[in-house]
């Protein structure tokens, strides 16, 4: 999978963009389950959340915008 995040100030036109790719994999331990749940972020759409996912990054790279 790859996971990309960016930010942009378009008052001072910088930002920055990183990437990530890596597997997923559906999150089953009880404790890491529990851990999963008491953290941040949280869905923005309601309703049940059956799954949580872990991603295990195998590369990761980014750069910033000036």
């Amino acid at each position: 999978m790859a996971f990309e995040l960016d930010d942009v100030d378009e008052v001072w036109e910088d930002g920055w963009s990183l990437l990530a790719f890596g597997r997923l994999q559906v999150v089953t331990d009880p404790d890491e389950l529990a851990e999963a749940r008491r953290l941040p972020p949280r869905p923005w759409a309601a309703g049940d959340t059956p799954y949580h996912l872990r991603m295990d990054i195998e590369s990761l790279s980014g750069r910033r915008i000036t």
